[in-house]
């Protein structure tokens, strides 16, 4: 309640009853446009089926079930008292705020926030504030209690559970206004190194600055002092945020004391409550830790990191620690964070690992970070000595490797054999393609999926790597043998093309019958014509008929389209064109326009403006 009343009062609604009927109505035109929104994605995607539903929800709710899991004894624990009182003992300690505090770190952080941000920043929140907000939210996301997710197919300990906080309607609302409010000024609060949730930045940069470093490491054998790569893995990093450091970097950033004031209530009125086997466990108080499914967490979490990478700035500064360049006039980089995903990159001796440990330790007493030495691991370039890798891993307490394995979902150390470096991505789509094999889907559901999920893997990797060609094929083949009516009835041909084939089913029967229908209504649009035959397909201009009338020999008709064009140029060959066809057709032929920008020969349907 008193969230919102700040709200309110930002907003300059004295009344709050005014206010509460103007949320309604909103929530009202939310409801409806979701509806409306949803019959037209039914209708664009297909039947996706109730039933189907029911199958993801139900798997999804085995996958994240847990039977029992070990207590800090190592004994398991099985009953309904023992995993309350496990799961309670556990939160109430991670989410326990242990005070600490370091002025070190507050005092390398300068104010960056100017007072015209500031006012931007209060200006009162208007009703489009509160509409944008509430139409962002999406309508299927779930209120309750707090979930706990696995974050290993077979979870042993709480370690293994990652906490998922769902927020009611009303505090989400606010908390994405105050979230918008802060995106707009986080350009110039965060330092480049981070690129995570900023506008302009993109994750991809990470990767692509990693990737040279890495590369240049290989392959950097000359000089006395060679260069260390070390990633960090913080421990429960979200759960860990002290409040009191959170409110002081705020501060020192240079925001206003009444807009921290609003960002520490939605903070600090957290009441997490736990559910397992349908029951609550709870309530938990907690006394520090961001909410994961909060829409303000990215955002306060990397004004957080801001402190770290303050501090290392700072020793920078000084000449105490030297970061990586790559080559001359390269920028010197001394590390890269997305969120908590840590890069720190120094000169390979033992005073500057003693210095790093110094400033991880300080950054952790005063934030309540810590550094998962473990998970951690270190790189060297190729030409620092034997003994100094030893006497650094030992300082730093971290093991050395050549591969620090995925980075931001991609491989953060390339070798000569690709194909087994991007392995990786073959296996999980296999693995998405085998799953939903199992399931009962329609030709709809599985052009979705491919579409939204399957396709998404490798063009994640795509925006940064030249995939091998060899595995591109391979993913191709898996995903056309997806298709399991393509496979069995028309696996060297094109759908137009296909026939009854041998012993057919029903719905391949169906199908062919309504084939008909589909083509009549439909002519493909010319791109390269790699992929149009001059005598079969439907590709002129013409409602009536999209078909060459032309009577034509068969090595005519079945070239290909791009052969009318002049070799090695995107216009038609009019002499070519003017020999073989009829008026009607030359005619039609004329009309359509070529692009250099559009290669692929698209089908469309005739009767929808848009195809």
């Amino acid at each position: 309640m008193a969230l919102l009343r700040g709200c309110r009062d930002l907003a300059g609604i004295a009344d709050f009853n005014e206010a509460r009927k103007r949320f309604n109505e909103l929530l009202h035109s939310r409801e409806v446009f979701w509806k409306q929104r949803s019959k037209l994605m039914w209708l664009k995607e297909g039947d996706m089926n109730s039933r189907y539903f029911h199958v993801v929800a139900s798997a999804r709710k085995r996958k994240n079930s847990f039977i029992s899991l070990r207590n800090a004894n190592g004994q398991w624990c099985t009953s309904s008292e023992e995993m309350k009182d496990l799961i309670s003992h556990y939160f109430s300690h991670l989410f326990a705020t242990v005070g600490g505090h370091n002025i070190e770190v507050l005092d390398c952080v300068e104010k960056k926030i100017t007072d015209d941000q500031n006012s931007v920043l209060l200006a009162p929140f208007t009703e489009n504030d509160v509409k944008v907000a509430l139409f962002d939210m999406h309508p299927d996301k779930s209120l309750g209690p707090d979930v706990l997710i696995p974050k290993k197919q077979k979870p042993e300990i709480l370690l293994d559970m990652r906490p998922i906080a769902l927020c009611n309607v009303l505090y989400k609302i606010v908390a994405k206004m105050l979230a918008n409010r802060m995106k707009s000024v986080l350009g110039s609060v965060v330092s480049a190194a981070q690129s995570a949730f900023v506008p302009g930045q993109a994750i991809t940069d990470n990767i692509l600055i990693s990737l040279e470093i890495m590369h240049f490491l290989k392959r950097n054998r000359q000089g006395k002092i060679g260069v260390t790569t070390l990633k960090i893995d913080m421990s429960k990093a979200y759960n860990r945020i002290e409040w009191s450091f959170l409110k002081s970097m705020m501060l020192r950033l240079g925001f206003d004391a009444k807009w921290v004031e609003l960002v520490m209530l939605c903070v600090s009125t957290v009441w997490y409550h736990v559910i397992r086997d349908g029951k609550e466990i709870g309530p938990i108080g907690p006394s520090r830790g961001l909410r994961q499914g909060d829409p303000l967490s990215p955002y306060l979490f990397i004004l957080y990191a801001e402190g770290l990478s303050s501090i290392i700035h700072k020793y920078e500064r000084d000449g105490l620690i030297h970061g990586v360049r790559v080559a001359r006039g390269a920028p010197v980089v001394s590390h890269l964070f997305f969120a908590d995903d840590c890069f720190l990159f120094f000169k390979a001796s033992e005073s500057e690992a003693r210095l790093i440990k110094h400033i991880l330790a300080a950054y952790g007493q005063g934030s309540g970070q810590l550094v998962n030495f473990n998970k951690s691991s270190i790189s060297f370039s190729s030409n620092v000595h034997e003994d100094v890798t030893r006497q650094i891993c030992s300082i730093l307490e971290v093991n050395v490797t050549v591969n620090h394995g995925v980075y931001l979902g991609l491989p953060s150390f390339i070798g000569r054999n690709k194909t087994q470096v991007f392995s990786s991505i073959r296996d999980r789509v296999w693995q998405k393609l085998h799953n939903w094999n199992l399931k009962m889907l329609s030709k709809a559901d599985k052009e979705v999926l491919l579409k939204a999920v399957a396709h998404a893997i490798p063009n994640y990797a795509m925006q940064v790597f030249l995939l091998p060609l060899d595995l591109c094929r391979e993913l191709e083949t898996m995903m056309n043998s997806f298709w399991i009516f393509k496979a069995r009835y028309f696996l060297r041909t094109s759908v137009i093309e296909a026939g009854l084939g041998h012993n057919p089913s029903f719905v391949w029967r169906s199908l062919i019958a309504a084939k008909q229908v589909v083509v009549r209504g439909s002519r493909i649009q010319v791109g390269s014509g790699h992929n149009i035959l001059i005598g079969s397909d439907p590709w002129l201009p013409d409602v009536e008929n999209r078909f060459v009338s032309t009577s034509l020999n068969e090595s005519i008709a079945s070239a290909p389209v791009y052969s009318l064009m002049v070799p090695g140029q995107r216009r038609w060959d009019y002499d070519v064109v003017a020999d073989i066809f009829n008026t009607r057709d030359m005619d039609l032929k004329l009309q359509i326009p070529l692009s250099n920008r559009r290669d692929e020969d698209v089908w469309y349907w005739l009767v929808d403006p848009h195809g």
